[in-house]
């Protein structure tokens, strides 16, 4: 199992299918607090729309708590994943959280997590822990051209 961050809304049930699929963990090495220690970190948002996506985004952060869980792999910059099965590498996404990371697969296809959304439309991430690494992200991302995007909301 992949998880492109450490968000509830994203590893929420890691513990759960870890035990039923009997399955590998790996997620970004800035990011295995989130999913180890349940660890807190605050969002932010930028305009008036960010900052209440982030505020809300706060608050359920803050009231739902994630199982521990240990992560059997540290997903790096650079790092292929044709050993577990996938024929793509991880590429770095900071910026919605320190260890967001998304899969660049050989298909052409990439899997960018929170670093962007497409709710209404594709845009960067509207809450972040370091919005200069977000934009440099989204950057990263378009610079990809991939054929197809799959975005964590939207």
């Amino acid at each position: 199992m992949i998880l492109t961050h450490g968000h509830f809304d994203h590893c929420q049930n890691t513990s759960y299918l870890v035990k039923k699929l009997n399955c590998f963990v790996g997620i970004g090495r800035e990011d295995v607090l989130l999913l180890e220690k349940n660890e807190k970190r605050k969002l932010f948002g930028k305009g008036l729309w960010g900052s209440f996506y982030a505020r809300a985004s706060n608050c359920n952060i803050w009231k739902n708590n994630v199982e521990s869980v240990s992560p059997n792999i540290i997903l790096d910059a650079g790092m292929s994943l044709l050993e577990y099965g996938v024929d793509g590498n991880v590429i770095r996404l900071q910026g919605h959280t320190k260890g967001s990371i998304g899969i660049a697969l050989t298909s052409g296809e990439l899997f960018v997590g929170d670093a962007m959304q497409n709710i209404i439309f594709p845009t960067t991430t509207w809450c972040f822990e370091d919005y200069q690494q977000a934009q440099e992200s989204a950057k990263l991302i378009k610079s990809i051209n991939a054929k197809k995007i799959y975005y964590g909301h939207g």
